[in-house]
């Protein structure tokens, strides 16, 4: 609701709209934002998972954010 109020309540408002439909999509925004990175992390853990003992001895951390921001990228995500 307050990232609705915000948005609306400016001088220039960025959305017009009742309040309770600005914040109602705003928020289904943001969960889908969260529910796509989610969906990426886990692709990219499948993934680092799949390539086994070919990463032993690399950074594990480097290399699921790498995964993560290859597969962002194939899906227009931005991360």
């Amino acid at each position: 609701m307050k990232a609705a109020r915000k948005l609306l309540d400016e001088a220039s408002p960025a959305i017009k709209g009742p309040h309770g439909v600005v914040a109602e999509a705003v928020s289904a925004a943001i969960s889908a934002n969260f529910a796509a990175e989610a969906s990426i992390q886990l692709e990219a853990e499948r993934t680092f998972e799949k390539l086994g003992s070919s990463t032993s001895g690399m950074d594990r951390d480097t290399l699921l954010r790498g995964l993560k921001e290859r597969i962002a990228q194939a899906r227009g995500f931005a991360l």
